[in-house]
């Protein structure tokens, strides 16, 4: 009985001793996040690594100097049960956001085939059209991209789905070095630098 209790309170602190190792244990995406970019550490992201706090740190390390939603893009499902890919990028020149619409017919492997719509609606588009497409469809999937232009001449791209930021890229264009960050079901946050 005695061995048996001493061995079970051995077994008990070793398996707690292992808890907090692994608890305290730095995530390899923050040392690839602090690799690429040092001015990024934080205590609080070092053990649980996550998009929406890695981005509230980067905008407070970079501030931002302009903003653009570069696109959307939305898979629906037809009442038919056929399945179309809307893409709407908006590009800047001259001081205006000029915006385009792509509208696809998916197959079964996601190969867009493009659909002929009129000139006004690709060249001139605007939320409001692209609305016009999604009415009376079933949205499977919707992603919205967003490129951030820092004072540094750093970017920083995002893509957020409905459940919020799913991946971000910090590329700093002098130095050649580019974060990119992703959310991957069951293995959360993955980041890896990459430096020329």
């Amino acid at each position: 009985m005695g061995r048996t209790l001493v061995f079970f309170l051995f077994s008990v602190s070793l398996t707690h001793a292992q808890l907090l190792k692994n608890k305290n244990r730095i995530s390899p995406s923050y040392e690839n996040v602090t690799q690429c970019f040092s001015a990024l550490e934080s205590k609080d992201l070092q053990n649980n690594l996550q998009l929406a706090p890695l981005k509230e740190k980067i905008d407070q390390v970079f501030p931002n100097l302009q903003s653009l939603e570069a696109s959307k893009m939305w898979i629906l499902r037809n009442p038919k049960g056929g399945r179309t890919r809307i893409t709407l990028t908006s590009t800047p020149k001259d001081k205006i956001v000029q915006q385009a619409l792509r509208v696809e017919n998916l197959d079964k492997n996601d190969v867009g085939e493009e659909v002929e719509i009129p000139l006004a609606h690709r060249t001139q588009a605007s939320q409001k059209i692209a609305n016009s497409y999604l009415y009376r469809n079933e949205i499977l999937q919707e992603t919205t991209e967003k490129i951030d232009t820092k004072l540094n001449g750093l970017k920083n791209l995002t893509r957020y789905d409905r459940k919020g930021l799913i991946w971000l890229e910090l590329q700093d264009s002098r130095s050649g070095k580019k974060l990119q960050c992703e959310l991957k079901d069951k293995l959360g946050v993955i980041c890896l630098c990459q430096k020329k």
